[in-house]
């Protein structure tokens, strides 16, 4: 496991490929929400993730002036290229069938109070991301976990969702384990 302080290291050093051949970990579980919804930094020929943890490091605060921000939605000539080594280094280090995806989707309706609500359209993001994990699964034929379309936004940010998909994915992820590759797009019933 990666905390959110050595991703930013990883992302600093560009040495994802190597960590993760070293990490000891039994399988990999991967999603596109942060690469199609998050703003990129580039330096050079180099880009960054611009999370929090690294808009605030020494690293960015050294060089803040000589960065480019770009922000989502980005193009197909910009992510392809990241996706491609991305998928390469997990599968220098994982077999297909240890590499789980997790499909997001974004509903445009949010339970608040016990009340469910529409918000904001989440289309153009679903989208996005759509694009990038089908590429994704063209070039790794990872196992899917396809369920958070059955799930409710919990307030208006698209990564909170109900905690029930959480524990379902999380279940999803150990049936493939257990029982070989797959495809699971259903949710499981009894946590409703």
């Amino acid at each position: 496991q990666c905390s959110e302080k050595g991703t930013v290291k990883l992302d600093v050093e560009k040495s994802f490929g190597e960590y993760i051949k070293t990490c000891g970990a039994d399988f990999v579980a991967v999603d596109f929400y942060a690469a199609a919804a998050i703003s990129c930094y580039q330096l050079g020929d180099t880009m960054y993730t611009g999370s929090k943890r690294f808009v605030n490091s020494e690293f960015y605060k050294n060089s803040q002036d000589s960065f480019k921000r770009i922000k989502p939605p980005f193009s197909a000539r910009l992510w392809k290229p990241c996706i491609k080594r991305y998928a390469d280094a997990l599968l220098a280090a994982f077999p297909a069938d240890k590499i789980i995806l997790y499909r997001q989707r974004f509903s445009e309706r949010s339970v608040t109070g016990g009340e469910l609500r529409l918000i904001e359209s989440r289309d153009s993001l679903n989208k996005r991301i759509a694009e990038m994990e089908d590429y994704f699964i063209r070039l790794v034929d990872p196992a899917v976990v396809d369920l958070s379309r059955c799930y409710f936004n919990t307030g208006s940010s698209p990564s909170n969702i109900e905690h029930e998909y959480f524990v379902d994915a999380a279940n999803a992820a150990e049936r493939i384990l257990t029982q070989g590759r797959g495809y699971i797009d259903h949710g499981n019933i009894d946590l409703w």
